[in-house]
Formats: structure tokens, C-alpha cells, sequence
């Protein structure tokens, strides 16, 4: 399963699972959709940081930075927020509203470009960069230039400097 698929899965199944958390009325359904979403959030981090650099693989640390990090931190945000609402109107509409931003997350990636697998068209531009990046790394031998021949002077030596033609004045 691809990481793309592996995302739609874990979204899907984390908006499943937090219905079955608010709306179960038993304390082992609760205890077992708990530990299912900590598997599903737990499973999706890694596919969308691989979503993540495939999307910019010449800049893998930029991606899995950006994909992982912003996740958390909007997570930190929210979390302050999610508890005020639910000391204002109760836990269940909280869960379900977390459940509409996890079906919206679903659609979400379903829309996203699939980015093509190493032989498509993103790993070729990347190759041509990491060719280009071995290229201007690798030391260049350029064969020692040779003076052009210039009527009046006279070929000059490496480390020395082209002086004018002796005048032939009386």
C-alpha cells in the first residue's frame, strides 16, 4: 500500500473511529476506539511525511520538517481551543466536529495529486537534479588553456604575464 492509499486509510478510518468514541455508550468500545485512533494518527504521520518528500525530493529535510512539524504545532494549537469548547457544549459535538475535519482531511487527499512512483516523471527531475548537484561537486579537470597566437607576441607561461611586443624603434 502506498503512502498516498496509506493517508486516505488512516484519515477515513480516524473519522470512523471518533464517531464510534463519542457516540458508543460502553466503556470498552471507548477503551478499544482509542487505542484504533492512536494506531490510525500513529500510522498517518510517517505516510504523509513520505507524501511530503516525494512532493519536494530535492528538499527531503524542508518536507518531512514542514509535513510533521505543521501537523503538531496545528494539533498545539487547536488542542487549548477544543477544551474551551468542550467545557462549553460537551465532548460528543466536539468529537463529531473532530470527525468532520477528518472526513474533510479524507477528501482532502483524495484530491491531491498521486505523486508517480521512482520511475515517473518527479524522480527523473530529481535524478537530473542530483546529477547536476554530483556534477558541480565533482572536481572539473580542464585541460590547461593554450594562449591563442597573436601576430606580434609570443606565447606565455603558466603563472606569468602577457607582455607587449619589444618595439624595434633606433
Amino acid at each position: 500500500m502506498g503512502a498516498h492509499r496509506l493517508a486516505i486509510v488512516c484519515f477515513a478510518a480516524t473519522a470512523a473511529f471518533i464517531v464510534a468514541f463519542a457516540l458508543g455508550g460502553s466503556l470498552w468500545l471507548a477503551l478499544a476506539m482509542a487505542m484504533l485512533l492512536a494506531v490510525a494518527s500513529d500510522l498517518f504521520y510517517p505516510s504523509t511525511v513520505a507524501l511530503g518528500m516525494s512532493y519536494l525530493p530535492r528538499h527531503l529535510g524542508t518536507a518531512s520538517g514542514l509535513s510533521y512539524g505543521v501537523a503538531i504545532c496545528m494539533g498545539g494549537i487547536a488542542e487549548p481551543f477544543l477544551g474551551m469548547a468542550g467545557d462549553a457544549v460537551g465532548l460528543v459535538p466536539v468529537m463529531l466536529a473532530l470527525a468532520c475535519v477528518a472526513a474533510v482531511g479524507t477528501l482532502l487527499t483524495c484530491i491531491v495529486a498521486k505523486v508517480d512512483t521512482p520511475s515517473g516523471a518527479m524522480a527523473k527531475r530529481a535524478g537530473a537534479g542530483a546529477r547536476r548537484m554530483a556534477a558541480a561537486a565533482a572536481p572539473s579537470v580542464v585541460p590547461e588553456a593554450q594562449p591563442a597566437a597573436v601576430a606580434g607576441t609570443r606565447p606565455v607561461a603558466q603563472g606569468t604575464r602577457p607582455t607587449a611586443p619589444a618595439s624595434e624603434e633606433g
